[in-house]
């Protein structure tokens, strides 16, 4: 998955992106539960969201989703929710600039092997994934659990959804054999 990753970004693109792999996530106990302070038990799968991604020069942002085939893109001004996947994206830049980080403009590619819909948390992984690829390129210093709070608000207030923690803690803790 990171090969094919790679590549589409370099077809797109023409340059060398960052990789940065993002996990979903499984509950053993408590499903739906953690909104409602009740007790649960996640843990990170080995199904992920993969990034492939690099800053741009621009105030816009272009990001092409394998699991749609489609291509989209948004300024970095006056970002307001919209149609589609690429809210994900656009709640997680905004709420990053609304913490006063100066997001830059970036090209990336989302690819991944998480059913959509299976309650997997493909969303999770894709505003977490998006999160740490934006730390670690333009050097924020997010704690984990910021990155996690980042990626709920992101989807509280862009698609829409009101979920728990649950789902972005899982996926940013996670370790692999852990």
């Amino acid at each position: 998955m990171i090969h094919e990753a790679k590549l589409r970004f370099h077809e797109l693109y023409g340059k060398t992106p960052l990789i940065v792999t993002s996990p979903g996530r499984i509950n053993l106990i408590g499903e739906h539960t953690d909104y409602n302070e009740g007790y649960v038990l996640p843990a990170a799968i080995d199904k992920k969201i993969v990034y492939a991604v690099a800053l741009n020069g621009t105030d816009t942002v272009n990001a092409y989703a394998t699991f749609t085939g489609e291509k989209q893109s948004f300024s970095l001004k006056n970002i307001k929710p919209s149609p589609g996947w690429i809210n994900y994206l656009m709640g997680v830049v905004y709420h990053l600039q609304q913490r006063g980080y100066d997001v830059k403009g970036f090209d990336c590619v989302v690819h991944g092997d998480i059913p959509v819909g299976a309650g997997l948390s493909s969303s999770a992984a894709v505003e977490g994934g998006l999160v740490a690829s934006l730390d670690t390129l333009l050097g924020f210093g997010l704690e984990r659990m910021e990155m996690a709070k980042i990626g709920q608000i992101a989807e509280h207030t862009f698609p829409g959804v009101k979920c728990g923690i649950m789902d972005q803690f899982a996926n940013l803790h996670g370790r692999k054999d852990r």
